[in-house]
């Protein structure tokens, strides 16, 4: 890329101006790429979202009464850490000074429901391994 960062922070997410490149991208273009990149993560979390439902309802059909009400339990109790974990998030990152932080806190938020459909998916694997 024409646009490398410089300087110790090679890892910095602004780019400074060189002699090869004395034009560094403007503010604003960094501002509306922190923009994409938050809207791609909350999408991302609907998508995850989706994939948690259908695990679940996936894992609940093959479960006995017993299992079923657990699962119910654990679901009830995972969906309050959830929401008691985002507002935390939420707070956190509201402190933080820059736009890649709203970045940072929508994927944090994404990642949650990730974990967790994830988790319900490989139940639900098992389930209709042992099936069969």
């Amino acid at each position: 890329s024409a646009f490398q960062p410089t300087g110790k922070y090679n890892d910095s997410i602004f780019f400074l101006p060189t002699k090869a490149n004395p034009n560094p991208i403007k503010r604003d273009f960094l501002l509306q790429c922190a923009c994409s990149l938050t809207s791609h993560a909350l999408a991302t979390g609907s998508i995850w979202d989706n994939e948690l439902n259908k695990h679940y309802e996936k894992l609940m059909a093959g479960l006995d009464a017993a299992g079923k009400a657990n699962l119910k339990d654990s679901q009830r109790a995972w969906i309050v850490y959830r929401d008691r974990e985002i507002h935390n998030i939420v707070e956190y990152y509201a402190k933080v000074e820059g736009t890649m932080f709203r970045t940072i806190s929508a994927a944090a938020r994404t990642n949650l429901t990730k974990n967790r459909a994830l988790s319900l998916s490989y139940m639900a694997d098992f389930v209709e391994i042992r099936e069969k």
